[in-house]
C-alpha cells in the first residue's frame, strides 16, 4: 500500500496517533495544552499515512519570535517518531521534506528545534538545517553530596548545602498566581532588548508556566513600589538523571532591573536548596541578557562530556525574509522555556 505524506491539524486522529505511537506517554490534557491552547497558534503535524493508519509523525509547535523590532513566525519540530514496522523507509526525511513542500500552508518563516543525537543526523544532513551547536547548559551545584558522589560513592555522606537553604523574606518578592498587566512592561522591554527571543507576553507566560497540566512550575516576581513586576523567575524541581534537579526555566527582566533579577535568582536557589535540590540547571546562550545574573549566582558552563543528555540546536528558514542573523545561534535567547522536555 502506498505511503502518503500530509500536513494536518490537531484533532481526534492525532490524539489516536499519539496513543498508538507513544503508548499513552502523552496525556490528552498535555496534548491539548501544547497544540490547541498555545497563544502563539495551533499546532500542525507532518504525518506519514499508510491506508487509514498514521505510521509516522513530526509535531510542529507554533512559536512567535521578536527580532530587530519585527515579529517572526516559527514552528518548532518535536515528537518525531516512526512506527517500528515502518522503519528503514526514510519516512523521517520524507516527512521533513513534506514540511518544506507545504511551507506556505504552514505560514511560518522558520523551522527550528532541539534534535537529540539520533534525529540530528537527519535534520542537519539530508534536511539541510543550519547547525548552531549543542544547547548551552549551565550548572550550579547546590549540595556537596552531588559533586562528591561522582568522585567516590563513599563521599556522598559528606552532603552539605552550597547555598542558603532559606530565602530571605522580602516584601518586593512574591509568588505569581497569574501573570497580568503588571508584567506587561517587563515583557515588552525584555523582547525589545533581546536579539532573538520568544515573543513573551503575560498571556504566553500564563500558558507556559501557570496553565501547563501535570507540571507544577513555581514562578516568582520582584515588584517595584508602583506594583509593576521588574523581574521574574520560573523553575521546577524534578527527580531526573539520578539527582534532584532545580530546572531554572526562565529568568527575565529589563536591563535596567538586572540587580533585581540577580536578587531573584539567588532567592530561588535558596528556595530550591530548602526543598532538597542538589543541583541547578539552566540553558543560557552567550548573548542571553540574563547571563550576568546567572554567572553572579555561581552558574558555570557544563562541559559536554558531563551533560546528562545530548541535545543539538538548529534551524532552517522557510521564507526569504528571514535575516541572516537568525541563523547564528549566538543571537538566540535560549532557556528551558523553549524546551519541550521539561
Amino acid at each position: 500500500m502506498a505511503i502518503t505524506f500530509e500536513i494536518v491539524s490537531f484533532g481526534t486522529e492525532i490524539k489516536a496517533a499519539y496513543a498508538n505511537l507513544f503508548g499513552g506517554e502523552k496525556s490528552p490534557e498535555m496534548l491539548k495544552w501544547r497544540f490547541e491552547d498555545n497563544p502563539h497558534g495551533r499546532g500542525k503535524f507532518a504525518i506519514a499515512r499508510e491506508g487509514d493508519n498514521i505510521i509516522g509523525m513530526i509535531a510542529l509547535i507554533s512559536t512567535r519570535f521578536s527580532f530587530g523590532g519585527r515579529t517572526y513566525t516559527g514552528i518548532q519540530a518535536v515528537d518525531t517518531i516512526v512506527a517500528p514496522e515502518a522503519r528503514g523507509k526514510a519516512l523521517f526525511v520524507r516527512m521533513g521534506k513534506a514540511i518544506y513542500e507545504h511551507a506556505d500552508e504552514l505560514n511560518a518563516d522558520l523551522l527550528w528545534g532541539f534534535p537529540n543525537a539520533q534525529a540530528a543526523r537527519g535534520w542537519f544532513g539530508r534536511l539541510g538545517w543550519t547547525r548552531f551547536g549543542m544547547v548551552p547548559f549551565v550548572v550550579r551545584p547546590l549540595r556537596t553530596g552531588y559533586v562528591l558522589r561522582r568522585v567516590a560513592p563513599i563521599l556522598a555522606k559528606i552532603d552539605l548545602p552550597l547555598a542558603k537553604s532559606k530565602p530571605k523574606n522580602e516584601d518586593s518578592i512574591r509568588e505569581v498566581i497569574r501573570f497580568g498587566g503588571d508584567s506587561l512592561e517587563m515583557c515588552e522591554r525584555f523582547n525589545a532588548e533581546t536579539a532573538c527571543a520568544l515573543d513573551y507576553s503575560p498571556e504566553f507566560l500564563n500558558w507556559r508556566f501557570i496553565d501547563c497540566p501535570q507540571t507544577n512550575y513555581r514562578s516568582v516576581g520582584e515588584y517595584g513600589p508602583d506594583g509593576k513586576m521588574r523581574a521574574m523567575v520560573s523553575g521546577i524541581i524534578l527527580e531526573k538523571h539520578n539527582a534532584r534537579i532545580f530546572y531554572l526555566m526562565e529568568a527575565m527582566s529589563s536591563r535596567a532591573h538586572a540587580p533585581q533579577l540577580r536578587k531573584l535568582v539567588k532567592h530561588e536557589l535558596s528556595f530550591a536548596v530548602g526543598k532538597g535540590a542538589e543541583i541547578a540547571l539552566a540553558w543560557n546562550s552567550r548573548t542571553s541578557p540574563n547571563g550576568k545574573a546567572l554567572k553572579h549566582n555561581g552558574f558555570l558552563p557544563l562541559p559536554e562530556r558531563l551533560r546528562p543528555v545530548e541535545i543539538h540546536f538548529g534551524a532552517k528558514p522557510l521564507r526569504e525574509n528571514v535575516p541572516e542573523e537568525l541563523l547564528n545561534g549566538d543571537n538566540w535567547n535560549l532557556s528551558y522555556a523553549t524546551s519541550d522536555t521539561v
